[in-house]
């Protein structure tokens, strides 16, 4: 396929359908159309998804280091309860 003034042209010089396909794609049998296919998306999207997922797990790994303090400071409060509550055991003894 060619693609031209932001169209989408088949090998046969004509226009091309552009759809939007999931995961999975089933096959159209459809006498009017031609049997060519190619993702446009393989140079169009790149760049942007690779920045995206970039993005998406610089955001991760910073949410596993807050989750990893929460965790370390649960376990100091919960140390220190520890400690507040044999401290109280020792008064009342």
């Amino acid at each position: 396929m060619i693609e031209r003034k932001n169209k989408t042209i088949c090998g046969h010089g004509v226009p091309a359908i552009v759809s939007t396909v999931k995961k999975t794609m089933t096959t159209m049998e459809d006498e009017d159309d031609c049997e060519s296919f190619e993702w446009i998306d393989k140079e169009q999207y790149k760049p942007r998804a690779n920045y995206v997922i970039r993005g998406l797990v610089s955001a991760n790994e910073g949410l596993e280091k807050e989750v990893a303090k929460l965790k370390k400071r649960a376990e100091e409060i919960n140390e220190a309860e520890k400690k507040i509550a044999e401290l109280k055991m020792d008064i009342r003894g």
